[in-house]
């Protein structure tokens, strides 16, 4: 049996960047075992909309069988307050993945996600959107645009965040993380009449339209079909913790309080042989011995409450909503290079783009192509690992 080919968003954009990255990381299924920062925190933070997305009560849908270890239910399976869920998931997600990080790299990257959905779920809360369903997984075949006929062995994959009412208007909702500048003048807007994902996704929910695969939702294949997408968008913090000035220090360990959250301050050792310890909630903060007293730096939990303070002063800096709309000729444009990249694929035509090396960050294949060097998917390089082994397993 041949091996079925897979176009997904990431699969798409990986070859338009460099077809020599997709053979490496699509063809062959060799992947970096560290995940890297950017597609780490955008998982996090699309668990975590996922997790306040749950209504009390309502039975987990993370256990089958309520099982004690479980953040959503507590083996009780069902789902408690939400955010509290949130906090407990982030918390064991942090614990339990990512063992290469650093504990206090891991802890600082937690409380970001888990400060910034609280100011998310604040700043959002008032203004409801009507959600028809949630994750929703397409895979249809890829069409011949000539012919119109299916293509045998090849598929476009993907699962769509969530369909929508807005306005009156039937959309998709893609919730993205972004380090750009969300101002409506940013260049980050321009380029999603470009994105990839975008298009594809509005392209997928029309052909699950006309399938008649959304009649569930009392979505008929011959309505008008469902051509806009709103885009949610969080930009990540570039603020980091920061140690408190002397005064600040004294007075946060007098009173406990930082940002409106009180905190339990205690503290062993003797400040003048410069031996002194200070816990904030059980955990050590970074001590600075200064001459007349000392000073601490903020921990990953105070920092969350600033950051929760600051977005909150600026929402519209880090978060944003905007409706992005395709046209017909759009979707026939995208069929039509949707076909064209998999006759690339079929052809191998693996080429270099050099000038992706260092675009988004450096790609994480450079070292092979800088130096010639050729990978054996059934012994991948150090670092690496072969996805498609782990898929058999």
């Amino acid at each position: 049996m041949s091996k079925l080919t897979i176009l997904s968003t990431s699969a798409i954009s990986a070859f338009k960047a460099c077809p020599t990255r997709y053979r490496y990381q699509y063809g062959m299924g060799i992947r970096p075992i560290e995940e890297v920062e950017n597609r780490r925190m955008g998982s996090s933070w699309h668990e975590g909309l996922e997790i306040m997305g749950f209504k009390p009560e309502q039975p987990c849908p993370r256990c089958e069988h309520p099982a004690p270890e479980c953040p959503i239910c507590q083996g009780s399976g069902f789902v408690d307050d939400p955010l509290d869920a949130l906090t407990r998931a982030m918390n064991k997600r942090y614990s339990d993945l990512f063992p290469g990080m650093p504990k206090n790299t891991k802890e600082i990257e937690r409380a970001t996600v888990l400060y910034a959905l609280f100011a998310y779920k604040y700043h959002y809360e008032d203004r409801p959107i009507e959600v028809i369903t949630t994750e929703l997984p397409f895979r249809i075949p890829l069409i011949d645009p000539k012919t119109r006929k299916a293509i045998p062995g090849v598929v476009i994959d993907g699962k769509l965040d969530k369909l929508i009412r807005t306005d009156g208007t039937l959309a998709v909702m893609e919730h993205k993380s972004t380090n750009d500048d969300l101002a409506p003048e940013s260049s980050y807007w321009g380029h999603l009449r470009l994105d990839t994902q975008t298009t594809l996704y509005t392209y997928a929910i029309q052909r699950l339209q006309a399938d008649g695969l959304l009649e569930p939702w009392n979505i008929k294949a011959n309505d008008p079909p469902i051509g806009t997408i709103l885009y949610d968008v969080w930009r990540k913090p570039a603020i980091k913790p920061k140690k408190l000035s002397q005064a600040d220090t004294a007075k946060f360990v007098e009173t406990g309080r930082y940002f409106d959250r009180e905190f339990e301050v205690t503290g062993e050792g003797d400040q003048a042989a410069g031996s002194l310890v200070v816990f904030v909630d059980g955990e050590p903060a970074e001590v600075e011995q200064l001459k007349k007293g000392f000073a601490i730096r903020e921990t990953p939990d105070m920092f969350g409450c600033r950051l929760f303070d600051e977005i909150n002063q600026q929402p519209d800096r880090y978060f944003a909503r905007r409706l992005l709309a395709r046209t017909s000729l759009d979707m026939e444009r995208f069929e039509h290079e949707l076909y064209a990249l998999y006759r690339a694929v079929e052809n191998k035509a693996w080429f270099h783009n050099e000038h992706s090396c260092d675009n988004y960050g450096r790609c994480d294949y450079c070292q092979f192509c800088f130096t010639g060097q050729e990978i054996d998917p059934k012994h991948p390089p150090a670092g690496f690992v072969n996805i498609f082994d782990k898929e058999k397993k």
